[in-house]
């Protein structure tokens, strides 16, 4: 079925996956943009009920993969209020379009929904966020499930790929690495890494499969953020020793942090029938691949 899918956040690193993905196979697929200006994409503000109204009026989607947010985890601490605008506010903006326009809403979440003492977690685990992006990705997540029609929660954790803002944790970490700088990664946070591309194939073959509800969906293995930072480094072959173990209380940090988080995946590849990516394979898949210029 040939749907017109409209993906909010699309010059972030999940929403150029999922564009990327949705246009390879046809229909119609348009995507936005609040800060990073590109000639493919809409200028868009989802805090904008006039904005959204106009989007939804003239393009008509059927599927609305709601990826924008603000995700840095510190910055979210210590603006609340201005944060609470996009993650929660814009969140129901979407949904009420949603329902007018008959769309299926597909939103990301994510696994610090949790409080890290008992991970990896399954979707029946009570949420217990420790942080303000925690508490307004839960409060995003109760406004769909009690409000929307048709909806979507995809839960992931530690994205990761090539993307063209260049500001995820293995850009970090590699960009550290070429110049031979040493680099701190807490070696006692535990969550599981999941491969950007693999992560967009599963959302779309959700919403191909009509379902509906909450799915965690991520890579199968859960690691240390150092465990993970090592293997990306033998993956692009650089300096591991470089990479200087460190307990997170150390970085000083605004926003506290789930230690020991990371999902299940049992529900989703029930689903799908088949396996995720577990971050071996897609940190070699990614090694292999050239990054956006």
């Amino acid at each position: 079925m040939k749907r017109t899918s409209l993906v909010i956040g699309a010059s972030g690193q999940i929403g150029q996956h999922c564009l990327a993905a949705l246009r390879r196979l046809g229909g119609t697929s348009i995507g936005t943009y609040k800060q990073h200006a590109s000639t493919e994409l809409i200028s868009f503000d989802v805090t904008s009920i006039e904005q959204l109204d106009r989007i939804m009026d003239t393009r008509r989607p059927d599927v609305i993969y709601l990826t924008a947010c603000i995700a840095n985890v510190d910055y979210c601490e210590g603006h609340p209020d201005e944060t609470y605008e996009t993650n929660v506010i814009g969140v129901r903006n979407a949904v009420e379009a949603a329902n007018r326009y008959d769309s299926k809403l597909v939103y990301l979440s994510s696994d610090y929904l949790f409080d890290g003492m008992a991970g990896p977690y399954d979707e029946l685990t009570p949420a217990k966020p420790l942080s303000v992006y925690g508490w307004q990705k839960l409060a995003a997540e109760h406004s769909i499930a009690a409000f929307a029609n048709d909806w979507l929660i995809i839960r992931t954790a530690v994205v990761y790929s090539w993307e063209s803002q260049g500001k995820n944790f293995l850009y970090r970490l590699r960009n550290s690495l070429m110049q031979g700088r040493q680099i701190e990664v807490p070696a006692d946070q535990i969550s599981s890494p999941t491969y950007a591309p693999d992560l967009v194939r599963a959302m779309i073959q959700l919403v191909e499969q009509d379902e509906h509800g909450v799915f965690h969906v991520c890579g199968p293995r859960i690691a240390t953020r150092y465990e993970f930072a090592v293997a990306a480094a033998r993956a692009f072959g650089l300096n591991a020793s470089l990479i200087v173990p460190v307990v997170t209380a150390e970085l000083n940090q605004p926003a506290r942090r789930p230690l020991k988080a990371g999902l299940m995946v049992g529900k989703i590849e029930r689903t799908l029938g088949r396996p995720m990516l577990d971050f071996a394979d897609g940190l070699r898949e990614m090694a292999g691949s050239a990054p956006p210029c």
